[in-house]
């Protein structure tokens, strides 16, 4: 996932949402506060991206 400073990833917890941004502050600072999102097979969220940016992925059936 291209992560971008200010980015939000927003999870269903069961009651309401988590929410994780991503956060860059120079020589200091850079990843998810407070922590990575973690997601499970079929999960679903909300990107609330800063720009646009391009996840590509590359699968191969043997």
């Amino acid at each position: 996932f291209p992560a971008a400073a200010g980015d939000v990833v927003f999870s269903w917890n069961g009651a309401g949402f988590d929410s994780n941004q991503y956060v860059v502050i120079p020589g200091v600072l850079e990843g998810w506060q407070p922590a990575d999102p973690t997601l499970g097979v079929g999960d679903a969220v909300f990107v609330d991206k800063t720009e646009a940016g391009s996840w590509d992925r590359n699968f191969s059936i043997n």
